[in-house]
């Protein structure tokens, strides 16, 4: 009868078979073990055959000790196994390419032209008043730089009617920039500066402050004059006794036969009628 270890045993090494089987006895011919030392009918003594050691298959021959490890560290890798697939999906690196999104052009605001590529005084007023973030007379100086080299006419500034009244320039001045209007008055003074005149003309609706172009004449302070211009804003001085003076900003031309390219006729005097003298009258 042939006898298999697991190879768990000591004094058989992991990896052999201990193979017994059974003789017949020479002279009762009884069964007997091959290990049996005698035979138990007779007595004879039976010379011990040696034990092969058959190598087990590949694989067989692992320890009692070496499964239990491996059946402990089974057991717990497992659930970190399923954790791990379970977070797999979300753990692979992505093979798609990313392309980053093309950033957004902001709408720029459109440059702001400059004074001079105005083409009506309303215009130049509009974008004076841009550039000199409000300030009035900042503002006329740039109109009137403008009216220089535009140059002005007496058509850009001459309406029949007044687009707005000195009254109420006066009252809204913001809401009168770059309207034309024609007022005539009393010239308080009157001077040269930057290659335009610039002085004050009282009416008898207020007080215009007046930046002009073109020719001026014989004006002089206390002559009469009439001026066509663009309101530009509202402007504040003192007087000559001390008292603020609010005046009308206007940047225009004085009505001039220089400016308006109209000559006035002259009047022709009407002589007298001729006495005819009868000398033989008595």
């Amino acid at each position: 009868m042939a006898r298999f270890s697991a190879g768990c045993g000591e004094g058989n090494p992991a990896g052999t078979v201990d193979r017994m089987g059974l003789i017949s006895c020479p002279d009762c011919h009884r069964q007997v073990s091959d290990a049996a030392p005698a035979c138990p009918g007779c007595g004879r003594s039976i010379a011990p055959v040696p034990v092969t050691h058959v190598a087990k298959k590949a694989g067989a021959g692992i320890g009692c000790g070496t499964l239990l490890i491996l059946g402990l560290v089974a057991a717990a890798v497992w659930p970190e196994d399923k954790e791990s697939r379970d977070e797999a999906p979300d753990q692979l690196p992505s093979t798609e390419t990313s392309i980053p999104a093309p950033e957004e052009k902001k709408p720029t605001a459109p440059k702001p032209k400059g004074v001079l590529d105005a083409k009506t005084p309303a215009e130049a007023v509009s974008i004076a008043n841009y550039w000199a973030n409000g300030s009035t007379p900042r503002c006329a100086r740039l109109v009137g730089e403008w009216a220089q080299i535009h140059p002005m006419t007496w058509g850009d500034v001459y309406v029949k009617r007044d687009e707005v009244s000195l009254r109420a320039a006066q009252k809204d001045p913001v809401a009168a920039r770059g309207k034309r209007l024609c007022y005539s008055g009393e010239l308080l003074a009157i001077t040269r500066a930057d290659g335009m005149h610039e002085g004050q003309l009282m009416t008898r609706q207020g007080n215009i402050h007046f930046l002009a172009v073109g020719s001026t004449g014989d004006l002089v302070a206390d002559s009469r004059a009439r001026i066509c211009g663009v309101v530009t804003g509202m402007v504040s001085g003192t007087n000559a006794f001390g008292g603020t003076v609010e005046a009308v900003q206007v940047v225009g031309m004085f009505n001039l036969p220089a400016n308006t390219g109209v000559v006035p006729k002259r009047k022709r005097k009407r002589r007298p009628p001729s006495v005819v003298i009868d000398p033989f009258a008595q």
